[in-house]
């Protein structure tokens, strides 16, 4: 097992990194700032816009099911004789 001196001999070089550290930071960060070097533009190609109306659609698939239930019953009693109507009709 490792004594307590083993122990203090790890942590003052890590206390000491980590307390250095941060010192170093903002000076690695300076050197990096370097000029842009100037690059020369690369050729790209282009091409103009499309101007058209366009109708935006989902497709999908699937059951449509009524939400409300209606039952239609006679309240009276007999035979349908004529009908004097027309589907559709107002």
């Amino acid at each position: 097992m490792p004594s307590v001196r083993h122990y203090s001999l790890l942590i003052r070089p890590a206390a000491a990194l980590l307390v250095l550290l941060p010192l170093y930071a903002p000076a690695s960060q300076h050197t990096a700032r370097a000029e842009p070097a100037d690059i020369a533009a690369v050729p790209a190609p282009a091409i103009r816009p499309l101007v058209r109306e366009l109708v935006e659609y989902d497709e999908y698939t699937g059951r449509f099911a009524a939400v409300n239930r209606v039952d239609v019953r006679a309240r009276v009693s007999g035979y349908l004789s004529a009908v004097d109507f027309t589907e559709g009709q107002p």
